[in-house]
């Protein structure tokens, strides 16, 4: 810390600038991981409050053959601030809620997961969120637009759930 104030107190303007620069990285950093621990935590709990179950994405596939239903797969970021509106507006949803429910197998894939490079490379994912319809065969039948209106997103999931056949 002395060397710090010695080296403030110097009369050489470039000590001066480059210890200022210093701190304003350092500033910015603090707030930058600040920031996406906050939105973390903001995702965490409207993903908790949407009480759907996520199912490991291997699984949900079996699940759905055995049940023959159909994988509603949401490719997402716990710390993405659209991802957590469509939790919050869509999947908190009682009619969404329900028709997910009886016709899906329901299973979040998270960005920063092992599997999410895997999922985003074979079904070309490019951003998120992004929701996706797969079949047993863990074929993608369907991908479900984003929209935060949940009289609209029921629609296309009663559509799909009576149109493709799992």
């Amino acid at each position: 810390m002395l060397f710090i104030i010695k080296t403030w107190s110097s009369k050489n303007p470039i000590t001066r600038v480059g210890i200022k620069w210093v701190i304003i990285l350092l500033v910015g950093a603090l707030l930058y991981f600040a920031n996406k621990q906050l939105q973390s935590y903001w995702g965490e709990q409207a993903r908790q409050e949407t009480g759907l179950v996520s199912v490991e994405l291997s699984k949900a596939i079996k699940l759905a053959q055995q049940e023959h239903k159909l994988v509603l797969a949401e490719m997402s970021a716990v710390w993405c601030p659209t991802c957590r509106k469509l939790e919050q507006k869509i999947f908190s949803n009682a009619v969404v809620k329900k028709q997910i429910m009886q016709h899906y197998i329901f299973t979040r894939i998270d960005y920063d997961s092992i599997q999410a490079q895997q999922f985003m490379s074979q079904y070309k994912v490019k951003g998120f969120p992004t929701v996706l319809v797969l079949n047993g065969a863990a074929e993608q039948v369907a991908n479900i637009p984003l929209t935060f209106n949940s009289t609209e997103y029921s629609a296309m999931l009663k559509k799909v759930s009576l149109v493709v056949k799992y």
